[in-house]
């Protein structure tokens, strides 16, 4: 190998390292711009870049040991099973008592699964009646599936809430079925996470929502044909409330809203648990009276 031939592999060797290095670079400052704008857009917002997989947490049961407890009631009415987020677990409750899931037990005298968790979604339902383990974890038939929905459930489809799991759980949708992403580091990219919530708070769309909603629906008739479902509307989401996809398929929607003032949970601050607009078991007290009166002359 003469001398010009090796100038011409150090050249290359050079020019490529140097757009490596460069590269690394502007991924660097990417994600640093993207965490203050993040940080900026929700106080709350943290990030752990080290942590387990998401299927591998649930299976460990550390989500099942951080749920809130079964709501118990002894007769022979059928149970209810709560879906959702932070609103559904009772971020913020320190008493049992005052959570969604024992007003639910309370108000309808019936066993109640509260199977929500913080920073949930859509896909965390689907995920868990797809589970071959969850039937066995609700010991009473259910009559109903509660799922409690805020507008940024739609963004969390795509991205996570606060950006807490490195592999967070998504869904893309393929020959009209829900498919699970495969985890990638490009899930935890601070950039990628950015774009797509910027990208939500202009863009909604309602069927993918639907879609959602009615295969976890089809899931859950799997399990138990008669059951019902019910999808609480905390802050008239989108499409929901004529949503033509869910009237056919006779899953009931209801406007909380209705019951609270025509306001949603986020304008009452009077309601809220802490200063991140969770609620109270004051706001629960408020609308689930007329929500439960709801469903109850829907079953007639």
């Amino acid at each position: 190998m003469d001398c010009m031939e090796r100038d011409k592999i150090k050249k290359f060797f050079k020019i490529f390292f140097v757009n490596v290095f460069l590269l690394v670079i502007i991924i660097v400052i990417a994600e640093v711009v993207s965490f203050h704008i993040l940080h900026e857009r929700d106080f709350n917002f943290h990030y752990i870049f080290i942590d387990d997989k998401f299927e591998n947490k649930y299976k460990s049961d550390w989500y099942k040991n951080n749920f809130r407890p079964d709501e118990i009631v002894k007769n022979n009415k059928k149970s209810v099973i709560l879906f959702g987020c932070c609103m559904t677990h009772g971020t913020g409750i320190p008493d049992e008592k005052q959570t969604l899931s024992h007003y639910f037990s309370k108000y309808m005298n019936r066993t109640v699964y509260n199977r929500g968790f913080p920073g949930w979604g859509l896909q965390h339902m689907y995920f868990q009646l797809t589970d071959p383990d969850f039937p066995s974890l609700i010991k009473v038939e259910p009559e109903y599936i509660v799922y409690t929905i805020i507008h940024d459930h739609y963004r969390r489809l795509f991205s996570n809430s606060s950006a807490n799991e490195p592999y967070y759980l998504q869904y893309r949708i393929k020959d009209n079925k829900l498919v699970k992403q495969k985890e990638s580091f490009w899930n935890r990219s601070l950039f990628r996470y950015l774009m797509v919530s910027l990208y939500c708070d202009k863009n909604y769309d309602s069927k993918i929502v639907d879609f959602y909603i009615l295969e976890s629906y089809k899931q859950a008739k799997k399990l138990w044909p008669n059951v019902k479902m019910v999808i609480l509307n905390l802050d008239k989401t989108e499409g929901l409330q004529d949503s033509a996809v869910l009237k056919e398929n006779n899953i009931q929607v209801i406007d909380v809203t209705k019951y609270s003032f025509n306001q949603n949970i986020h304008e009452l601050e009077d309601y809220w648990i802490d200063n991140c607009g969770h609620p109270s078991g004051k706001y629960w007290e408020l609308v689930l009276p007329g929500v439960i009166k709801e469903i109850k002359q829907e079953k007639k």
